[in-house]
């Protein structure tokens, strides 16, 4: 019988972003961290490392701060960045930001001659509309290079799969949960409330130009309703489609009832939003799966969102949330099933509240992503590993 792979991992998270996937990053960082046995060194940009969320989870771990200001700071801190891997010798680099993110791509190519190249990718497919000739080239160049994919749904799997990705280079590990804004979030009162909250970066895949339609449709049935739009909208977009997406927000602000915020949410407001809201919306055209949701189900907001990507996979319709087909009438129709009956939203809400903590809660992510480089490691060395 074949020995086991030693379970001694040494993991270098390359984390160069300092946005939303950037935070996730250290999030996954700091849960597989927590595994018996993992020693993790971050290397991020000083901006994360010192942002509130970041750095409380990354508190007292193995981190290295660098710069991306500037092209000769990107060229010298890719240059630093190659020289700390060196140093370190990790088992396993894993990127936590995956293709959507520029910054590393000259180093890609390279960093599977240090260690294995494992890549959370968050959209195996570009969302319609976003702009930048990197995309599609670097998508292609992840598939090239990492050992191993992450994604976080089946739907996302079956896309990679399409691109002729194998099974044994493809783990499935949701999203983690957003404890920390749960726990603020039980100190409003949503009794009541029929306030529609859209949350994140406005973007066309996210069904901005449906939103006017979709709220005069629930306003005909329930006049006190209102919707707050709340998210900085993206300056990079095809240009048809920011037409439709920048129609319809400007139709909204004449609406009554509407209020529309463009700009990033600052980080103390985000358990008051969700905390306060009468349901979060998620109307999108695609997605493949959602950091909102997420926040969502850990704050207790009642969930509406469209039957598209992966949402269904953590969205179960009636029992978690509520799905509809992404058109602007069947939408309405759900958001006013869920104001019609305040109990079984409420129902609903808490049981994706359960949801959260027993499925995608961070030390189970943890747990699952270090059973992935086991997996990982015990085929390079053809050992059997963990199964």
């Amino acid at each position: 019988m074949q020995s086991q792979v030693n379970r001694h991992f040494k993991i270098a998270f390359l984390n160069l972003n300092d946005g939303p996937h950037g935070e996730y990053g250290a999030l996954l960082a700091a849960a597989v961290a927590q595994q018996p046995d993992a020693e993790v060194l971050v290397i991020a940009p000083d901006s994360l490392l010192k942002g509130a969320r970041a750095g409380a989870h990354l508190e007292g771990m193995a981190t290295h701060a660098i710069r991306f200001d500037g092209k000769m700071n990107k060229v010298k801190s890719l240059i630093e960045v190659w020289r700390i891997l060196r140093a370190f010798r990790p088992d396993v680099i894993h990127d936590p930001v995956g293709s959507g993110i520029g910054a590393m791509l000259p180093l890609r190519p390279f960093l599977p001659g240090l260690a294995p190249l494992v890549v959370t990718e968050h959209n195996p497919v570009v969302h319609p509309g976003l702009s930048g000739r990197h995309h599609g080239p670097a998508r292609a160049l992840t598939r090239r290079t990492a050992a191993l994919i992450h994604v976080h749904g089946p739907q996302a799997y079956a896309e990679m799969r399409g691109f002729g990705m194998p099974d044994d280079r493809l783990a499935i590990i949701r999203h983690g949960a957003f404890d920390e804004y749960g726990v603020a979030a039980r100190y409003f009162d949503r009794s009541g409330s029929k306030q529609i909250l859209i949350f994140g970066g406005l973007r066309p895949n996210k069904g901005i130009d449906m939103l006017p339609e979709i709220f005069a449709k629930v306003r005909a049935h329930h006049p006190d309703a209102t919707l707050l739009v709340t998210g900085e909208r993206l300056k990079r977009i095809d240009s048809a489609m920011a037409e439709a997406m920048d129609k319809a927000l400007d139709k909204l602000a004449t609406m009554e009832g509407c209020t529309l915020s463009n700009a990033r949410v600052p980080e103390e407001d985000i358990a008051r939003l969700f905390g306060s809201c009468g349901l979060c919306l998620l109307p999108y055209h695609t997605a493949t799966q959602s950091g909102v949701a997420m926040i969502a189900m850990t704050t207790g907001a009642p969930l509406v969102a469209t039957r598209v990507g992966d949402l269904p996979d953590v969205i179960e319709h009636g029992r978690t949330g509520l799905l509809a087909e992404p058109n602007a009438e069947a939408i309405a129709d759900e958001i006013i099933r869920a104001f019609d009956d305040h109990e079984a939203t409420k129902a609903r809400a808490e049981a994706a509240l359960s949801f959260a903590a027993e499925e995608c809660a961070w030390p189970v992510i943890g747990r699952q992503m270090v059973a992935a480089y086991t997996r990982l490691l015990s085929k390079g060395s053809g050992e059997d590993g963990e199964k």
